[in-house]
């Protein structure tokens, strides 16, 4: 069985060799280039860079050179391929023609990395790190987290990783998933590194078999079973809700769509849309593409997330054309899939189409010209076209169920110091118990009997701000759980900008607001009436946040180096730590411009995305409690005092952060200045583990988003680097600033004055003090008409400073006095 797997070993010295080209990477462009001119075909070695021109790659990741002859090409071109490496590269080794199995990338996405223009800085060498540590099976998991984070990469880094070493890595691509599923084992989203080895470790205990053999079966499995769902088999649990679908522009794609048995969108370009959390970040993206428009790209937004997150298999879909022609219906049999192998309107699913045909409806029903539109609350429109198509008995239940389908609206109280709706991440499923822990009946128990699969709760949540911040869907109805009786609910959206329950109390349409006039107990009955009010209040407010995330201006390296007068290799080995790391304090003497520095560095990572920078400033009273939470005295709506916990500044800010797309810097200046290990806490841990959550004082769990970037400034002349706390040294990549007369000596020049003087004068000072955390920096002599100040900054700053510096050696602090030191300066 063995002589089928000729490639593992081959692909194994290729990889090898390959790792020699990390530093050398032209020459593996060239070698491409050269195939291509004998006509074999080699993906596109083009690049598009920030200045808008075309011109060939200066750089390449090995994954995407393994690529070449692991995609979509024939197997006498892979052969070929193979065949010039290692006759190039002197290698001995069989030219494997048995290529089943090995999962391929699609032509059109055979890189692991997108254009110059947007490409990250480190995105290649993160490649190539990865590369090397999956060669030496020692992948670390911050190497592996950064590079699942590039564009371009998400699962297809693990067919990579099992190109080079199939005994050790499993690959993750669709046909696998499949058939790990169909095997018993629990497939995720592939989220981190952690999630990576927890698969490694299922599916070992799972076969008895290597890894390339197991890609080998799911291939075979594939052509088998040609039709198997990339999901788990479905328990449908909760009514069936009811969408308006248009199969293309007049219905174009209407045939092919029938005659395949699925439905499909366009707007191919956002890729899989399961790595968008929000519609917001959908929209975004939509915006981005379409920069002449001015348009909101709301209700495409709407479309996209709808078709990945809440169509459900077992869902009636009618198609349509225009406002006011159904062509068919059908039932949705199938979960979402980005399906690259198509040439167009690659989000797909299956579908029973059960008839086609064309049905005019009424002018009073006609219907919005959206592309997919949710109608499962409209009762009699549901009935009308169920009567028009003549699906009665087709539908089965239909009729019967459309009483018990009509939405009901909820509000639904929570105690974080119990359970949250706060930070779970969207699709997060809970129960609630109809008793309390004494076995009493919760209050208004009918409305316990009455909530059923599909009504909408409006989340809130009562501490420590009362505020609406969450929308859930009831998927399963009063049953048996593992906590007694109890409903079962999903989190479907986030609200960006939470509600207060005081400007709720404030409207005039909720005056009879049920859990407004009273909210002692935990779910209440909204009216429709009710329901919308509180949805216009909240879309309204999500809207206004959509305006306030406006891109933020691009800052290029350039215009920082410039700025700042730092080379730009120095501020991109910088920016390649704080991207790698998530975290990084600048540290140094007085006046190296730390916080300045750190700033400019700051604006240039938000650039072109809708994220923010804010600072705070740590002294030695700063305290957890001012950080994450604590304990503060407020009033509640009646004017009693209350001590509620309050979110600190890092929890506000990581809120704040969380529905940005872009990343969030926080500049946390004179970071040293505080007690560190009281101040982070628990947070240490998620320093180190980004993608982990811890529990909160209030009962709510935490995890610093991802876009989160912290940066600290730590001033040396306060506190020695070799005392600050090891377990932070290792979660903070630290990055040394000091004095650069060079960059003083050009600014002054700019300004028309000759610095030479004052730089071997402050190069005397510093080595007197003979310490360089304590040598005197260059950031108080940046400024333009310096001699006119110089005098003033020297005996008010300098001398000041060397005084207490030297506060047993006053003749030292005597020989650098203003009046003794001017003429030497020139001035």
């Amino acid at each position: 069985m063995e002589e089928k797997f000729t490639w593992v070993e081959t692909y194994g010295k290729l990889a090898e060799k390959l790792r020699e080209y990390k530093d050398r990477q032209d020459e593996l462009i060239a070698f491409m280039n050269e195939m291509r001119n004998e006509g074999i075909p080699i993906i596109s070695t083009d690049d598009r860079y920030p200045d808008g021109t075309q011109r060939t790659l200066d750089e390449i990741d090995p994954f995407t050179f393994f690529a070449n002859f692991n995609r979509g090409i024939k197997t006498e071109h892979r052969i070929q391929i193979i065949r010039h490496l290692t006759a190039k590269w002197d290698l001995s080794c069989r030219i494997p023609s048995d290529f089943s199995g090995i999962p391929i990338v699609n032509n059109q996405h055979a890189r692991f990395f997108t254009y110059k223009k947007e490409r990250g800085l480190s995105d290649i060498s993160n490649l190539w790190q990865l590369f090397g540590e999956a060669l030496d099976r020692d992948i670390m998991a911050e190497t592996f987290n950064a590079v699942l984070k590039q564009k371009c990469v998400s699962y297809n880094i693990t067919m990579g990783l099992f190109w080079i070493a199939p005994k050790d890595y499993i690959n993750l691509d669709s046909t696998n998933r499949a058939y790990l599923i169909k095997n018993g084992v629990e497939v995720k989203n592939l989220s981190d590194y952690e999630t990576y080895q927890e698969y490694l470790r299922n599916v070992r205990s799972s076969f008895d078999i290597p890894f390339y053999m197991i890609s080998h079966d799911a291939w075979l499995s594939g052509n088998d079973e040609p039709d198997i769902q990339m999901v788990e088999e479905p328990t449908i649990s909760y009514g069936k809700k009811y969408w308006l679908f248009a199969p293309g522009r007049g219905g174009e794609h209407w045939d092919e769509f029938y005659e395949e048995g699925i439905m499909a969108i366009g707007w191919d370009s956002l890729g899989d849309l399961h790595k968008y959390k929000n519609k917001e970040a959908i929209a975004k993206a939509l915006r981005d593409e379409d920069l002449e428009s001015d348009s909101s790209k709301k209700n495409n937004a709407t479309s996209n997330f709808a078709f990945c997150n809440e169509m459900r298999i077992g869902d009636i879909v009618f198609a349509k054309v225009g406002r006011d022609r159904i062509i068919g219906y059908g039932i949705i049999s199938s979960d979402y899939e980005f399906d690259e192998s198509r040439e167009y309107f690659k989000h797909v699913r299956q579908v029973d189409w059960k008839k086609k045909g064309e049905w005019t409806v009424s002018a009073e029903n006609n219907f919005a010209l959206k592309t997919i539109t949710d109608v499962t609350r409209f009762n009699r429109f549901i009935k009308y076209l169920e009567s028009l198509l003549g699906i009665e008995h087709s539908l089965g239940d239909l009729s019967n169920n459309l009483e018990n389908d009509t939405v009901a609206y909820w509000w639904l109280n929570a105690n974080p110091r119990i359970w949250d709706l706060t930070d779970p991440p969207i699709g997060t499923r809970q129960t609630y118990t109809s008793h309390n822990t004494k076995g009493n009946k919760r209050r208004v128990y009918q409305y316990f009997q009455k909530i059923k699969p599909n009504d909408l709760l409006i989340g809130y949540v009562a501490s420590p701000t009362r505020q609406v911040v969450a929308l859930c869907k009831v998927t399963k109805g009063l049953h048996e759980s593992a906590e007694g009786e109890a409903f079962e609910f999903e989190k479907i959206e986030q609200f960006s900008e939470p509600v207060p329950l005081l400007q709720l109390q404030s409207v005039p349409e909720l005056k009879d607001c049920e859990p407004l006039i009273n909210n002692q107990g935990s779910l209440f009955k909204l009216t429709t009436k009710e329901y919308e009010t509180i949805r216009s209040i909240i879309d309204e407010k999500e809207e206004n946040n959509t305006l306030q995330m406006k891109e933020n201006p691009l800052f290029t390296l350039e215009q920082c180096s410039e700025v700042t007068g730092l080379p730009i290799s120095k501020l991109q080995d910088w920016q390649a730590a704080i991207e790698r790391k998530g975290q990084a304090i600048f540290y140094g003497p007085p006046g190296t411009g730390k916080t300045f520095i750190a700033d400019h560095i700051a604006r240039h990572i938000i650039g072109e995305g809708n994220g923010f920078v804010e600072l705070i400033q740590f002294h030695p009273a700063y305290a957890y409690e001012e950080f994450m939470q604590g304990i503060r005295p407020d009033t509640d709506e009646k004017g009693n005092l209350v001590f509620d916990l309050k979110p600190g500044r890092f929890l506000s800010f990581c809120r704040q952060a969380k529905p940005c797309s872009g990343p969030c810097v926080l500049i946390i200046d004179e970071i040293n200045r505080a007690n560190l290990s009281k101040v982070f806490g628990e947070l240490m841990y998620l320093l180190e583990y980004r993608n982990k959550e811890i529990p909160l004082a209030n009962g709510t769990r935490f995890s610093i988003p991802s876009n989160v970037r912290i940066i600290g400034t730590m001033n040396t002349a306060d506190r020695s680097i070799a005392l600050v706390d090891f377990a932070l040294r290792r979660r903070f990549a630290f990055l040394e600033l000091s004095p650069d007369f060079e960059v003083l000596r050009s600014f002054q020049s700019k300004c028309g004055f000759d610095a030479s003087g004052l730089i071997a004068l402050l190069r005397e000072v510093n080595t007197k003090i003979n310490d360089k955390n304590f040598s005197l920096g260059i950031s108080f002599f940046m400024t333009d008409k310096l001699p006119e100040k110089l005098e003033h900054i020297w005996q008010m700053e300098i001398e000041t400073y060397l005084e207490e510096y030297f506060f047993t050696q006053p003749e030292t602090v005597a020989a650098f006095r203003w009046d003794v030191i001017h003429s030497r300066i020139g001035v």
